[in-house]
This record gives structure tokens, sequence and C-alpha cells, in this order.
């Protein structure tokens, strides 16, 4: 085998690592990031409603680590609880045309729900 060859095959395994990796790291950064937003502003929004509960012996708000992440799982069992219902799928579908008439928007979320269809939805492509 010449060099060339052997280059080309380890590109071709990089690209392949890419692919697999990508995907993967993406996904763990975006909900890593939303937590860490949730974890950040959570303190000031509660706070805000009930002054004095979040607060330390100093006065400081007091941050609490994991806090942001049982809200977005919370937040998304109340959506997925919410959303069976027959009056939401109704908003939901006049949501979607309203999205689906916007240009650039349009392509960004179409290309984001048939990605989550494709995986969860009630024609499952992958299992």
């Amino acid at each position: 085998m010449n060099k060339t060859a052997t280059y080309k095959r380890l590109f071709q395994f990089f690209l392949q690592g890419l692919l697999v990796l990508g995907p993967i790291a993406i996904t763990v950064w975006a909900i890593t990031a939303a937590f860490n937003f949730i974890d950040g502003i959570l303190p000031n929004i509660i706070h805000s409603i009930l002054p004095g509960i979040m607060e330390d012996k100093n006065g400081e708000l007091r941050r609490i680590p994991g806090l942001g992440f049982l809200v977005v799982i919370l937040l998304v069992i109340i959506v997925g609880y919410i959303s069976s219902s027959f009056i939401f799928s109704k908003i939901e579908q006049a949501f979607d045309k309203l999205l689906h008439k916007t240009p650039i928007v349009k392509f960004i979320y179409t290309t984001l729900k048939d990605f989550f269809e494709a995986f969860a939805g009630d024609k499952k492509k992958f299992t």
C-alpha cells in the first residue's frame, strides 16, 4: 500500500469519526448549555417571585447545582403531558402552519421537526 492510499484511508476514517462524534458532541453541548443557562437564571427568577428564599446568610443569591436539570426535565414532562390533549394538537397545527409560511424559519423548523420525528415520532424511521 502506498502513502497516498494510506492517507486517503486515514482521512476517510477521520470523516467517519466526525460523522459519529459530531452529533453526539453537539447534543451534549446543547443540553449542557441549556442546563447551565437555566441554573444561571433560575435563582434570579425565584428570588424575584419569592424574595429571600434563595439567599444565603450574607444575602447573596444561592445557586443550587442541578436545579436547572430538574426544571428542564420537569418542563419537558409537563409539555409532553399537555401536548397529548386534543386542544393542544389544534394549537400545534396552527403554529406549524405559521412556521411553514415564514421563509428562513421554515427551513430550520422543518429540518429539526423531521429529525426528531425520525427518532421519536409516530412514524419512527430509526429504532
